[in-house]
């Protein structure tokens, strides 16, 4: 008998797990037909800030907690309270405060304050103290 590397011998899938070499014939099974790839998007560059800039998470969650306790409504509508805040703190020690950043102060809020937060749709989020 001629002599197979073992890297080729693959055992058989009998009972008795005699090594054969089995080899993969394209008539033993169904035709299978290959998916089109999907169509590539073109890449678009992302202008971001390269260096850090810092922002006063306090005064920021002080600003936007004032604001929802001020709001004369059981629900505030968390674009409109980052909107307020941002008028307000632009010439504070905040600094430059993105939708992100307030979402996190938000989020902090919210497990601080016991505060709901609700949404309807996509677009909008609603704050309920």
């Amino acid at each position: 008998d001629e002599e197979v590397p073992e890297s080729r011998l693959e055992l058989d899938r009998s009972d008795d797990f005699s090594g054969k070499e089995v080899r993969p014939s394209l008539e033993d099974g169904p035709r299978l037909t290959m998916v089109d790839a999907p169509p590539l998007v073109k890449t678009k560059p992302l202008n971001y800030a390269i260096s850090a800039k810092p922002v006063d998470v306090k005064a920021l969650k002080n600003g936007l907690w004032k604001k929802i306790q001020s709001s004369k409504k059981k629900e505030c509508d968390f674009q409109l309270i980052m909107n307020e805040v941002s008028k307000a703190q632009r010439s504070s020690p905040i600094g430059d405060i993105s939708v992100p950043f307030c979402f996190v102060c938000l989020l902090h809020l919210a497990n601080e304050k016991n505060l709901s937060l609700k949404q309807d749709n996509l677009d909008t989020l609603y704050i309920e103290a």
